[in-house]
C-alpha cells in the first residue's frame, strides 16, 4: 500500500509558498512551540531560516493536506538534528487506524534514515534534543521509540523567558526505526 503521507524539499516551493506554510504555524498559535529559541518570525524570516544551507526542511502533507514540517540541521557525517513541527489535520487518524500524529512522526524519521543515493544510506542516526517542560513534545518522541541519551541540564533556550531549561538528548537508527515507517 502506497503511504497516505508525502513531502516536498524547500527547493521546491517559493518564499511566499513557505511564508503561508508558517503562518499557519502562526494562525494555529504552534510558532513559538516550535521555535522557543529564536525570537518571533514572520513569513519572510521563516523563508529566510529555510534557505539556511544547514537546514533541509520538507513540507509534510497528509491526504494532500499540510500536516506539518521535518528539518534536518548540523549534518555532520551520517548524523543530523532532526526536528518536528506539527500542525492540526482534519482526520485524526490514517487509514490503518493510527494517530494522524504518530504516522506523521514515524513517516518523517522512516523516509530520513532509509533514504539512499542507490548504494549507500544518506545517515545512520538522527539526533534530538527536547525540553522536558514541553511534556508533549516528550511524549510524542518517546511514542517513536526515541532511545534516550541523557538529560542535558539547561540545554533549551527559551528566548521569550530568556531562560534555560533542562533537555533530554535522544537519538534514533535504523534499527530503531522500521523501513515499512518510510510508507505510512
Amino acid at each position: 500500500m502506497m503511504g497516505e503521507f508525502s513531502r516536498v524539499y524547500k527547493t521546491e516551493l517559493s518564499d511566499v509558498q513557505l511564508g503561508s506554510v508558517w503562518e499557519r504555524f502562526v494562525e494555529c498559535d504552534r510558532d513559538q512551540h516550535i521555535f522557543y529559541n529564536k525570537p518571533p518570525m514572520d513569513g519572510k524570516d521563516f523563508a529566510r531560516f529555510c534557505r539556511d544551507e544547514d537546514v533541509h526542511l520538507w513540507v509534510i502533507l497528509f491526504r494532500d493536506e499540510i500536516a506539518g514540517i521535518f528539518w534536518l540541521t548540523g549534518h555532520e557525517g551520517k548524523t543530523a538534528y532532526c526536528h518536528f513541527g506539527q500542525l492540526p489535520t482534519k482526520a485524526k487518524r490514517t487509514a490503518e487506524k493510527i494517530p494522524v500524529q504518530l504516522g506523521f512522526g514515524r513517516y518523517c524519521l522512516g523516509t530520513a534514515l532509509w533514504a539512499h543515493d542507490g548504494q549507500h544510506f544518506l545517515l545512520d542516526r538522527l539526533l534530538g534534543l527536547t525540553p522536558l517542560c514541553n511534556r508533549s513534545a516528550v511524549r510524542f518522541i518517546d511514542r517513536l521509540g526515541a532511545q534516550p541519551a541523557g538529560i542535558i541540564p539547561g540545554a533549551c533556550f527559551f528566548n521569550e523567558s530568556g531562560k534555560n531549561e533542562d533537555g533530554i538528548a535522544t537519538y534514533y537508527t535504523r534499527e530503531t526505526v522500521p523501513v515499512e515507517w518510510c510508507k505510512v
